[in-house]
């Protein structure tokens, strides 16, 4: 009898420790899915946000808006370098060259065309976006 009712305390010393290693399995796999759904949430957001200042920007825009398009997209590359952001007027990619001016070998006339580009009454029709594979902007043309 008394060996019965040893038994009887170890079994049950082992189904209290199963259920406390079942519990923190659980709660481990619930806590996983809970950071991993708040890290997917983040990057949309921040996806959304980086997207919003390009996407202001599909309509009829003027010079002024193309020039500050131009500059954004210039930024945005600089600063990160896993983003690539292109601009086209027609076929040209305005971000490498501007009217046959090459931003990279002449800087200061490719200001000068921004310039000059600024001055004009100009209207640019927007063509069409394009995104990633992470869902952020990297093509936007237009037409003048």
């Amino acid at each position: 009898m008394e060996n019965a009712s040893k038994a009887l305390i170890m079994a049950g010393g082992v189904l209290v420790a199963v259920m406390i290693l079942t519990m923190g399995v659980y709660l481990f796999q619930a806590i996983g899915s809970f950071s991993q759904t708040y890290d997917e949430r983040l990057q949309q957001e921040n996806t959304n946000t980086f997207n919003s200042k390009f996407e202001q920007y599909i309509r009829e825009i003027n010079a002024q808006e193309m020039v500050t398009l131009i500059n954004l997209a210039i930024q945005t590359n600089e600063a990160d370098a896993t983003k690539e952001i292109k601009i086209y007027i027609g076929n040209i990619n305005a971000l490498a060259s501007l009217y046959g001016v090459d931003r990279i070998n002449n800087p200061e006339d490719y200001h000068q065309k921004l310039i000059e580009i600024m001055e004009n009454e100009k209207k640019y029709k927007f063509v069409s976006i394009d995104y990633d594979q992470t869902g952020c902007v990297s093509t936007m043309k237009f037409k003048e």
